[in-house]
């Protein structure tokens, strides 16, 4: 890395040496090898200090590379030290200038997926009645609300195929569903299992998979025999035929033409042989970039699986670097979570959506290290926050496997086993008490997660749940009304009992603490709200789901603006200070007192914005309202960032995870 930046050094320095800029440009250059003079002498403030000011000049003068670098090394240096949100923005700020440049693929992979680690987070659902709730559009075999319990259970001690009635007092709930692996073409699922399974009145999850290749995948007679069995065993059955087809270590990856040909041969004769039958088309989590090209269309998938796991370290190997774990989403700062989302964004709106198959490792096989506190922890995350976050996320399969005879061929970098450590069985016990884990595939939940808009809770609350993240793990979530505890949790999804309809108007506040018991992320909601109108678990992002954490900025065609009063969210919307923007894109802004009016001039143009109006004027003709008016704070008028983009032909966004308003001149 070193060898590139002092490269690029070398490259920008002739470049700007031929340029107009010659003079500025050398001054910034200079001022980047002092920083790097400073890390190497361990001045990290000062040259954090000259990172700081170097992203916006870098970028004023047209170095986007160079202020990607400066983003970087800020923000590297602020998680270090562990300010998380303010490491987050510059991480997002590393990845918004290098996006934008040709050839830069990746070079912010591994920071931004360090940001999702770290971010400071905190998104408070209430509990609802779903008995009279409309649900999604069913697919076949989904439950309206809820996810089926589901796990492998031929490679655990504990239950094994004779032993199904012992799963409620094993694991605290029984299972809804039962994964079966078929793992030679050309044979058949044991058949005493099936008997055993369809007894006790089990649906089944069937891993098909294609030994020898996609060629040998044809409508012949095994197949048909093979859509008879599942017809003759009359419950639901999902068949996830040839998962992880986006992977090279599968012997049917690689051609996705091919493989989209024989998944449909399959699906069809499931359709004509065995309607009972869902099928399940399942990628793995990794290589997110090969995922689409395997999709066999809606018309032919039921469902859409993910297949991932959760290893302290990166393919079992303790000497693999942080930085390769993290951009794998493994190791010890993973969050078990992130994996998914990508699939699940894709897919969810379409199809109901399963974890296949899934681990959390509690302890490394090859050399043995126990993990089993990183592993309950993590466990427990996945099962208490799955609900919030993906509520379309409707079967989980866990991998309850003993492993311990396997030897080293065996693919499992970790042990996954459940009742093989008390800590990893207590976790899962506690974390899949929710009556949104479902024990029989005709169930549906109780209850669903409403996420309330506009950051209000609804007069009618009684029952909270929280999605928290600090960066550095969670110890408790504490819950104040109106300043005043109103309750405390200290296990995820940190549950509030409260009756909110009794309280009258206030505000709640959540504070969260790190495992060190400092305090690590706040959330301040208003009462009353609502949770009309609002999709069940929608994750928030940005502003929406961290209050008080990372302060607003913003910048103007690349260069980061400096204000002695921050912007402000009101109402769901950002204000900014008026005059520093305006005088930035050229216009004259002068203020009358006696009115309480900004006046902005720009050629003939004269536009008025009274304080708490929310009609501006152009010229003296009114314009279009604006969604909240303008307000005075600290002696600074602040306005709708829609007033700027409305009037002066300013492009607008918004980047929510840096909490960034990103403003382009139409110059």
């Amino acid at each position: 890395m070193r060898l590139v930046i002092s490269l690029l050094l070398a490259i920008g320095l002739v470049f700007f040496a031929a340029g107009p800029n010659t003079a500025m440009a050398g001054q910034e250059w200079q001022l980047y090898n002092e920083a790097e003079s400073m890390e190497k002498a361990g001045d990290l403030e000062g040259a954090m200090t000259l990172w700081e000011s170097l992203v916006e000049a870098m970028a004023a003068i047209g170095e986007d590379e160079a202020a990607g670098f400066c983003a970087q090394k800020l923000g590297r240096a602020l998680d270090k030290q562990g300010r998380y949100a303010e490491a987050v923005k510059y991480f997002k700020l590393e990845a918004g200038f290098w996006n934008k440049l040709p050839g830069h693929d990746g070079w912010s992979l591994y920071d931004t997926r360090r940001a999702e680690e770290i971010r400071p987070e905190i998104q408070v659902f209430v509990e609802e009645d779903a008995t009279e709730a409309p649900g999604p559009a069913l697919a076949k075999h989904e439950p309206a609300w809820g996810t089926l319990l589901g796990a492998a259970v031929a490679g655990d001690p504990a239950i094994g195929y004779g032993n199904l009635d012992q799963i409620p007092s094993v694991y605290g709930r029984n299972y809804a569903s039962l994964l079966v692996y078929v793992n030679e073409w050309n044979t058949y699922p044991d058949e005493t299992f099936l008997r055993i399974a369809k007894e006790d009145g089990y649906s089944l999850q069937v891993a098909w998979e294609p030994s020898y290749g996609l060629s040998a995948v044809e409508d012949n007679d095994y197949l048909r025999s093979f859509a008879g069995i599942l017809q003759d065993y009359g419950l639901p059955v999902f068949l996830r035929f040839a998962a992880e087809m986006n992977g090279d270590w599968t012997p049917w990856s690689g051609n996705p033409e091919l493989y989209i040909e024989k998944f449909r041969l399959v699906a069809g004769v499931m359709r004509q042989e065995a309607p009972n039958v869902a099928m399940v088309w399942s990628p793995g989590y990794y290589p997110e970039e090969k995922v689409d090209a395997y999709y066999p269309g809606d018309r032919w998938v039921d469902w859409v699986g993910i297949n991932a796991y959760s290893d302290y370290y990166f393919n079992g190997l303790p000497d693999s670097p942080a930085s390769t774990a993290t951009v794998n989403y493994q190791g010890i700062n993973a969050n078990p979570l992130r994996k998914f989302k990508a699939i699940y964004d894709r897919y969810s709106p379409s199809k109901p959506i399963m974890i296949s198959e899934t681990g959390v490792a509690w302890a490394n096989r090859y050399p043995f290290v126990d993990v089993s506190e990183w592993g309950a922890a993590n466990l427990e995350r996945f099962y208490s926050y799955l609900p919030l976050i993906y509520p379309r996320i409707k079967a989980v399969y866990y991998f309850n496997f003993d492993i311990s005879n396997k030897g080293r061929e065996f693919p499992c970098p970790s042990h996954y086993l459940i009742s093989g450590n008390k800590e990893m069985l207590r976790a899962y016990r506690q974390a899949t008490a929710s009556p949104w884990y479902l024990e029989d595939w005709s169930q549906t939940s109780p209850v669903y997660y409403c996420l309330p808009p506009d950051n209000n809770l609804p007069p009618g609350a009684k029952s909270l749940v929280s999605y928290v993240n600090t960066g550095n793990g969670v110890s408790r979530v504490e819950y104040y009304f109106n300043g005043n505890m109103i309750g405390s949790a200290g296990a995820p999804p940190w549950n509030l009992n409260f009756s909110f309809d009794q309280a009258g108007p206030g505000t709640l506040e959540v504070r969260a603490y790190d495992k060190y018991g400092n305090l690590g992320a706040t959330r301040v909601l208003d009462l009353p709200g609502n949770c009309d109108n609002q999709s069940p678990g929608e994750l928030l992002t940005g502003d929406q789901a961290v209050s008080e954490i990372l302060p607003i900025s913003v910048m103007l065609d690349g260069a980061v603006l400096d204000f002695d009063v921050d912007p402000i969210e009101m109402e769901g919307r950002v204000l900014v200070p008026v005059r520093a923007i305006l005088e930035a894109l050229g216009v004259q802004v002068d203020w009358e007192e006696a009115t309480r009016t900004v006046v902005a001039r720009k050629g003939s143009n004269v536009l008025r914005l009274q304080i708490d109006n929310l009609v501006p004027a152009l010229n003296g003709s009114p314009l279009p309202p604006l969604d909240v008016p303008a307000r005075v704070v600290n002696g600074r008028t602040m306005v709708p960032v829609r007033f700027i983009s409305e009037n002066y032909g300013a492009k607008v966004g918004w980047d929510g995870d840096a909490r960034t308003v990103i403003i382009s001149s139409s110059d």
